[in-house]
């Protein structure tokens, strides 16, 4: 599973670096790509909270490889978008591919997780981080210096090779048959993974946010260095790289649900720098800060949520990201409403408090039987 997640980081850092390019490309302003993005957003989420029926039903490695061919030609789709139209539904398809290929990963490395009894999910998604930081600072290289055409074909590249992996070493989990799904039970929601849900919607609008408009800020700060516009997101995935590879053993020593707020606190300094900021340098110092405090996050809500719901683990994943919809939903577009109105710098400070509700939310008290780790 390492590959499938490295390769998933290079395919969202490749499209998020080519998005200044992409854009101009496509003769957009802030407003409208605010909009596009919330289509990808919603997509996404649909894409997440509608798959779980399927994984519950089909096995895991075609799915994944199924995944990773629509990611590939989804985000190839959107480097050579050259009208609005275009953008609008190549974001749509990326959201709907990576989606699903996020929930089908997410949900097989969950359930490692909880059958081997040792936290593996923060390193998986530290290759993610890995991933994304080098397709970002490449896309925007690529796109720029050689052509939209290199960046697709490092992204289909690194989406071959994850099949080719997957296939070879994964192994196919067995379906459950109808009798058995309905001999378990209906998948048990509860007001904590309410809670999770909000946490996870806020938090991963932030990551969002990150990699959807640092190659636009970087490029209005210092036009001149266009070509390494993509370091924000560089930055940002590779400190959260340099957490999540370190991050179980973290795991083993905090509970969950520390490490949430503690990560969220940090991702809000480093959006307050960003939003105070006026140069590129600090800001980059920002997102690397964000990188840093968002890293453990995602890892830690997902395998909360797994462990709290056994034999349901992509439900469970599933809920929590139909819990987080409005959230995510509405931020991009709320995003480029604020940049367009103000500045790119005023809407990235305002996650920053944003993310101090969700630290607020992540310690009620009254949930820690339903928060608490395994």
């Amino acid at each position: 599973m390492l590959t499938q997640f490295f390769a998933f980081g290079i395919a969202a850092g490749q499209w998020s670096g080519t998005v200044p390019t992409v854009a101009a490309a496509s003769g957009v302003d802030s407003a409208t790509l605010g909009l596009a993005f919330t289509a990808f957003t919603a997509a996404y989420i649909l894409s997440m909270t509608f798959g779980g029926p399927i994984l519950a039903r089909l096995p895991n490695r075609p799915l994944l490889i199924i995944g990773n061919v629509a990611s590939a030609a989804a985000v190839s789709s959107f480097v050579i978008s050259a009208s609005p139209i275009a953008l609008f539904v190549s974001l749509v398809g990326i959201g709907v591919a990576m989606g699903f290929l996020d929930l089908t990963m997410n949900s097989e490395g969950a359930q490692v997780e909880v059958e081997t009894g040792r936290p593996k999910l923060a390193r998986l998604h530290g290759c993610a981080s890995a991933g994304s930081a080098l397709g970002a600072i490449v896309g925007s290289a690529l796109a720029l210096t050689v052509g939209t055409w290199a960046s697709i074909v490092a992204c289909c590249l690194a989406h071959a090779g994850a099949v080719v992996v997957v296939y070879r070493l994964t192994p196919e989990r067995v379906v459950r048959t109808r009798a058995e799904r309905k001999a378990s039970g209906g998948f048990p929601g509860s007001l904590g993974l309410i809670i999770l849900g909000i946490v996870f919607g806020i938090g991963v609008s932030g990551e969002s946010a990150a990699n959807m408009w640092s190659a636009r800020l970087l490029d209005e700060q210092a036009p001149q260095l266009a070509v390494i516009a993509g370091i924000g997101i560089s930055f940002f995935a590779g400190c959260q790289a340099i957490v999540r590879f370190s991050g179980d053993q973290l795991r083993r020593h905090f509970s969950d649900r520390t490490l949430i707020a503690a990560c969220l606190t940090v991702a809000a300094v480093g959006f307050a720098i960003i939003g105070q900021s006026s140069g590129f340098a600090m800001s980059v110092v920002g997102f690397a800060l964000v990188g840093f405090g968002s890293a453990l996050t995602v890892p830690c809500v997902f395998a909360l949520s797994v462990a709290a719901s056994p034999g349901h683990g992509g439900a469970a994943l599933s809920y929590i990201a139909a819990v987080a919809g409005l959230p995510r939903i509405l931020s991009p577009w709320a995003f480029g409403l604020i940049a367009g109105q103000f500045s790119t710098g005023t809407a990235f400070g305002l996650i920053a408090a944003a993310l101090i509700v969700a630290v607020v939310l992540s310690q009620v008290r009254g949930q820690r039987a339903a928060l608490q780790r395994r």
